[in-house]
């Protein structure tokens, strides 16, 4: 008997779902969606490899970050100069530090001068933490940006050529915005109140056009021994197939239903996932049912039972990747309702990740040697992860073994209290000895890097290692469950 894939198991599911039949036609409308992703998904590496390689830049966007630059420049002195001036920083800070400021300040601007592309690349320099420049970062999380709302009249257009006739009525502002697509309340042709995610037209080609041109730039990064460890062409790929699938809302569609039947399998409270329409999921936008007297989160946060989603928001990001190999691969603020009741809404999901069980296993024996203090495991478990360059000897584990044992950071009790302090040990430690993480275990750090700044929004004053606590007991059984699979 054929393996079931992961395509069958969710359509198998999904007929099998109370919460999937509570939207009339979802489970037949889901098994159509996933042949046709089948079919997508077939080319999705090329594709992505294609996007993020060296080759010839476009011109037309070649020039617009040209153009972009000196606007950048000009654009932060005529904001923040005269202010600077003012409060004495050229006369008062270190000449490093006035650099930092003025060099991160035109950056945020240049990428604001760019669009929505350059809006959506600054976010994931605001995610990479510990390879982007720390003052960056800071400015970066400091002054988000967000591109101005796509306009009424052409997200009318969108909707018109993706469903003719069958949208009745479209709200003039957004619900939300985001950095690629934005959320209407809308009233289809046969009286249903839903919610139409709708992308942001030309933002596909740009992100192309820009993923190319820095894979260009950085092709030679990858010739000194620092940079190869980050990785820039690996995350510049992971980064594609990922720009790939958020600027396909199809996926949007059938996300949510693998995701809504993760949280149905494991309820926790205080998270529901909005079910899509059937027949109203196209390329450029799709329909999500409406629940009535939902505010979106950035208004109704003071109300928010905020730290009653965080179970569910790890169940999504965390245990999900651990139990089932599937996770959340981009939980975004935007995207979240707050209900009547407090409890939060997910309206979308723009891509979802994947993790075999070999690296499940590897990974969840080295969080057991890394809380167990155990170091020689955790240098057996990242070998296994393949994170060790070439077919490791002992001399090499047992080096990593000692550089792990050398760092107070890592302590049991230190990582407990103060887990953050151990990023940049890890960090320091995968340099000196090459390591190199896989693309799906890319993604995944990318992921937990979304929902750390995601919970940091939530819940301001909860430490990320306190925000994954609720799951720690449950990895021995989830690994001792693995592991029985793996045996049968």
């Amino acid at each position: 008997m054929a393996a079931e894939t992961p395509a069958s198991a969710l359509v198998a599911s999904a007929r099998n779902s109370a919460w999937v039949s509570g939207q009339p036609g979802l489970a037949s409308e889901v098994e159509r969606w996933a042949r046709a992703r089948r079919f997508r998904d077939a080319a999705l590496d090329e594709r992505a490899r294609a996007w993020a390689s060296p080759g010839p830049p476009s011109l037309s966007r070649l020039a617009r970050h040209a153009l972009a630059v000196p606007a950048g420049q000009v654009r932060w002195a005529v904001r923040r100069l005269p202010g600077a001036m003012l409060d004495g920083l050229l006369y008062r800070d270190p000449p490093e530090e006035l650099l930092r400021t003025v060099t991160a300040g035109w950056l945020r601007d240049h990428f604001e001068a760019l669009g929505p592309s350059g809006a959506e690349i600054a976010r994931l320099v605001e995610q990479s933490e510990g390879i982007a420049p720390g003052f960056l970062v800071d400015r970066l999380r400091k002054e988000p940006l967000v591109p101005p709302p796509i306009p009424a009249a052409e997200v009318w257009r969108l909707l018109d050529r993706a469903f003719p006739g069958q949208v009745l009525e479209v709200a003039d502002e957004p619900f939300t915005v985001s950095l690629l697509s934005q959320l209407h309340p809308a009233t289809l042709s046969d009286g249903r109140r839903v919610l139409f995610r709708v992308a942001r037209p030309g933002v596909r080609g740009d992100l192309m056009r820009d993923l190319r041109l820095a894979a260009t730039l950085l092709g030679p990064a990858e010739l000194v021994p620092r940079l190869r460890a980050v990785q820039p062409l690996s995350v510049l790929r992971s980064t594609a197939r990922q720009a790939i699938e958020h600027t396909d809302l199809r996926n949007d569609a059938l996300n949510s239903v693998e995701l809504g039947l993760l949280l149905e399998e494991r309820p926790a409270g205080g998270l529901t996932i909005l079910r899509p329409v059937p027949e109203f999921a196209a390329k450029q936008a799709v329909a999500f049912e409406f629940p009535e007297g939902a505010v979106p989160l950035a208004e109704g946060l003071g109300r928010a039972a905020a730290k009653a989603a965080v179970p569910g928001l790890l169940t999504l990001v965390v245990e999900g990747a651990l139990a089932d190999g599937v996770f959340h691969a981009d939980l975004r603020p935007e995207h979240l309702l707050v209900l009547p009741d407090g409890s939060l809404a997910l309206a979308g999901c723009s891509a979802v990740g994947r993790l075999d069980r070999r690296l499940r296993l590897a990974f969840l024996d080295y969080i057991t040697a890394l809380f167990g203090g155990d170091f020689a495991g955790q240098a057996d478990a990242l070998a296994r992860l393949g994170a060790v360059p070439g077919a490791p000897d002992p001399a090499a584990l047992a080096a990593l073994e000692e550089d792990l044992r050398s760092a107070p950071e890592l302590a049991p009790l230190r990582l407990m209290r103060h887990g953050e302090e151990a990023g940049p040990v890890l960090r320091e430690i995968a340099v000196r000895h090459g390591l190199r993480l896989p693309s799906q275990l890319l993604q995944w750090m990318r992921a937990l890097l979304t929902y750390r700044a995601l919970t940091r929004h939530l819940v301001p004053d909860m430490p990320f290692v306190q925000a994954l606590l609720p799951l720690l007991p449950r990895l021995a059984e989830i690994n001792r469950r693995l592991r029985q699979d793996t045996v049968v």
